[in-house]
């Protein structure tokens, strides 16, 4: 078991601090992530982020130059070396409630 809590204010930094946890999805071993990724999950819907003032959205968006969307490249690369975001489980209505700008809620599984 790790607990992260993540740079919440460059998603560049995000991506490297996940890297060298990828050893921990080996199929012989069994882990668990928990904390804060400061990232939207890869089942969640884009968020408006007209709604965020502006000096905070680089560090919830891709690069300047790339469309301006969410920053999962830390959420890619804990899925693609094989952990599971539980979050995409979470009961819909209790997240359609939160009150942040930016909360979203899991798309809905198919």
């Amino acid at each position: 078991m790790r607990n992260l809590h993540l740079d919440p204010f460059d998603p560049r930094d995000r991506a490297r601090e996940v890297a060298p946890l990828e050893v921990l999805a080996a199929p012989d071993r069994l882990s668990l992530l928990l904390g804060d990724i400061n990232a939207i999950g890869l089942g969640f819907p884009e968020p408006d982020w007209s709604r965020l003032p502006a000096h905070l959205l680089n560090g919830h968006l891709r690069s300047p130059g790339e469309e301006p969307v969410s920053d999962r490249e830390a959420v890619e690369l804990l899925a693609r070396a094989g952990f599971v975001d539980t979050s995409t489980f979470a009961d819909k209505e209790a997240c359609r409630r939160r009150r942040s700008p930016t909360a979203t809620c899991p798309a809905a599984r198919t």
